[in-house]
């Protein structure tokens, strides 16, 4: 009989163990069940994030399709007196004074 209490006693531990296992696994099941609603809120906010990205996006790539012509210095080249002539207007004097 000692043989059989002792397989019992053993069998008791198991359970104990199993039971203790089951009880760890329940706890954190329920952490995730209360984790998984703040990650989908959080991602639905991040997809309507990225939607109105999107949309800018798109709406700025339309208005770019008509290209701005380059520079051409800092300004239109203005020596000419008229178009008939071409000759160009040079001053007489410097406005600057040298040293």
């Amino acid at each position: 009989m000692s043989i059989a209490e002792g397989e019992v006693v053993n069998l008791n531990q198991k359970v104990v163990d199993l039971s203790t296992n089951l009880d760890r696994i329940l706890g954190s099941l329920k952490g995730v069940e209360a984790w998984i609603p703040s990650v989908d809120a959080g991602m639905q906010g991040l997809r309507r994030s990225v939607e109105g990205i999107k949309a800018r996006v798109i709406k700025l790539e339309a208005q770019s399709s008509t290209a701005t012509p380059p520079p051409n210095g800092h300004r239109v080249d203005n020596k000419y007196q008229g178009e008939a002539t071409a000759a160009e207007s040079a001053q007489e004097r410097t406005l600057v004074k040298r040293a």
